[in-house]
């Protein structure tokens, strides 16, 4: 505020942040850190040395100009993420339909493979006897044998079939669903790393202005404790939530709720 402005102590212009369009033309490669852009934080955190030293935020080390970076941090990661959900919209979609396609194929092999279990190697003892007309005068051990073939390929061989196409199909869908997962997470790792560049650059822009902050706190003779909150690390920023490492089983930008639906089926693919 201009009234408790003093010479000398004027903020320094164009020290706005930076649009979120501005930013995300540069993150496909380093986020450059202008010397002017330095000078102005730098001499922001000076400004701020000597006037707000005294403030009661200060003994925290933080200031408005921080919480105002902080803001801008936010809006360009939140800008990240619906990038990310845009990228990967298609991809979720498709692996939603093949784990479903995963919970029918699992339901129909538990159903094949339990008629499998009651269905008799044999067809039992009568039957193993039974003659036809022509059959008069073959062996015991011929006709046996004949009836046993019989049964396989009438009623063994067609459930051994059923699961084995059953089981088939699970496995084609679990295939599209690992590919699909690889996709969304070589996606997901590239916008961890742009928020990654985004985090460093504007910890680089918190450390400058708390350098020129330092500096003029010591030469005012502020209050040591104000001198060593913000002569430590800046605690400020960290990566969303949506950046952070997870449990292995990757991570599905679609909502909490169905990020661990997702998880969950896919977890009984392993």
């Amino acid at each position: 505020m201009k009234l408790f402005e003093r010479k000398g102590t004027r903020r320094p212009k164009g020290n706005a942040p930076l649009a979120p369009a501005t930013l995300k033309r540069a993150l496909d490669g380093t986020i450059r850190y202008p010397m002017l852009r330095r000078i102005r934080d730098w001499r922001y955190g000076v400004v701020d040395g000597r006037v707000d030293a005294d403030v009661e935020a200060a003994r925290e080390g933080t200031s408005a100009w921080l919480h105002r970076l902080r803001s801008e941090f936010a809006e360009v990661t939140s800008h990240e993420l619906q990038s990310l959900q845009a990228d990967t919209a298609q991809l979720v979609w498709q692996l939603d339909s093949h784990l479903a396609e995963v919970e029918g194929a699992r339901e129909a092999l538990q159903r094949a493979t339990e008629k499998r279990e009651s269905t008799p190697d044999d067809p039992g003892t009568d039957e193993l006897a039974r003659r036809g007309v022509a059959e008069q005068r073959d062996s015991e051990a011929a006709i046996r044998s004949r009836r046993l073939r019989e049964h396989r390929r009438r009623v063994v061989g067609p459930a051994d079939a059923e699961v084995g196409r059953v089981k088939q199909e699970l496995e084609r869908a679990q295939r599209e669903c690992g590919t699909l997962r690889a996709q969304i997470d070589v996606t997901h790792d590239v916008y961890v790393a742009r928020a990654k560049r985004l985090l460093h650059f504007h910890q680089r822009r918190a450390a400058t202005y708390r350098r020129g902050f330092v500096r003029s706190a010591v030469r005012r003779q502020a209050d040591r404790e104000v001198v060593a909150a913000f002569a430590r690390p800046d605690a400020l920023f960290t990566l969303p939530e949506w950046a952070l490492p997870h449990d292995g089983r990757g991570w599905t930008p679609s909502g909490t709720g169905h990020s661990e639906a997702t998880n969950n089926k896919e977890g009984t693919l392993q």
